[in-house]
């Protein structure tokens, strides 16, 4: 089925499967920084239950999940959780639901900052250290 935004799925050169030539290309830079040393622990499409299941007398609700392009943690001890998106992809109705309960989960706490990078070469506010470009 054709991506209505006509985003091509691909991979980056570590096998990692992306559903745009954009997040392929931040996966690439991410992984430069994690092996020099900038970021640490990068995971790829990690998952996150927004909601937990639930049982009712009368049915049964599923987990509600989000999956992010991706995680690290920075050199301060914060944990980054990053979406590539475009201008386009970032007015989803589902995308913004999602994105507010997973804030409303994590964020609130400290747990983890999320960061919406727009364009795939945005700029993380408390991230600067390791912004997309290299020095």
């Amino acid at each position: 089925m054709a991506n209505k935004y006509h985003a091509k799925k691909c991979r980056c050169s570590h096998g990692c499967k992306h559903d745009s030539r954009m997040e392929a290309r931040r996966c690439e830079t991410l992984h430069q920084l994690e092996q020099a040393g900038k970021i640490a622990c990068l995971a790829v499409h990690p998952k996150y239950v927004l909601l937990e299941p639930l049982q009712l007398p009368w049915r049964k609700e599923k987990a509600v999940t989000y999956t992010a392009d991706f995680a690290y943690t920075l050199p301060t001890g914060d944990r980054v959780v990053e979406d590539v998106k475009s201008d386009a992809t970032r007015r989803e109705r589902e995308y913004i639901l999602k994105r507010k309960l997973f804030e409303a989960r994590f964020c609130r706490n400290g747990d983890a900052i999320f960061f919406e990078n727009v364009g795939g070469n945005g700029r993380c506010a408390g991230c600067d250290s390791i912004g997309d470009k290299e020095e």
